[in-house]
């Protein structure tokens, strides 16, 4: 039997040879003209130098560069842009400490409030000891007088349910009546 040749073989063999030699051949130019380049450090220097423009300025230069920025300036304040350009308006807490301070040498106070809330307390004529300024005790104490006046009545009609179950009727009456039923 003859020996039998794997053309598709053959041909892969071909192409990484042709690549391998590509690849020595762009390595050896790469070598080359890394061997003609001039890497002196003392001509690279003075190269650098001849590039860099003289950082010094002259008087006259600077002179001329005031001008300009004046020039600028003035263009930016001309007359016809300043009623384009919106008011300033001053800083209203710079106001308000100004007053605030104006009012305590005169001896006089001032009230500062945000909201709705901190505006009506602020108004409160008497600042009596019994006063409750906590809404939410106020919610509690009304829900705890209507769970004693209301429990004897659902005792009487509900002779079998035990407390708690009592207890969680009235927590859904007092919701429906928006009294918040907590315990």
């Amino acid at each position: 039997m003859p020996v039998r040749v794997n053309q598709r073989a053959v041909e892969a063999r071909e192409r990484k040879a042709a690549a391998a030699a590509a690849k020595a051949a762009a390595a050896e130019q790469e070598a080359e003209r890394k061997r003609w380049e001039d890497n002196d450090k003392l001509v690279s220097r003075k190269l650098d130098r001849k590039s860099q423009p003289p950082t010094k300025l002259t008087r006259a230069q600077i002179l001329q560069r005031q001008l300009k920025a004046a020039a600028m300036e003035k263009e930016a304040l001309s007359p016809s842009d300043d009623a384009s350009l919106p008011r300033l308006e001053p800083n209203i807490n710079h106001i308000m400490r100004a007053e605030s301070m104006q009012a305590q040498l005169e001896g006089r106070g001032i009230v500062s409030a945000s909201t709705l809330d901190d505006a009506l307390s602020q108004l409160v004529v008497s600042d009596g000891p019994g006063e409750d300024r906590h809404p939410e005790r106020r919610l509690k104490a009304a829900y705890r007088a209507y769970e004693e006046q209301m429990m004897p009545r659902l005792k009487a009609e509900n002779p079998t349910l035990k407390r708690s179950q009592l207890l969680e009727l009235l927590s859904k009456q007092a919701s429906q009546m928006n009294l918040g039923g907590e315990k």
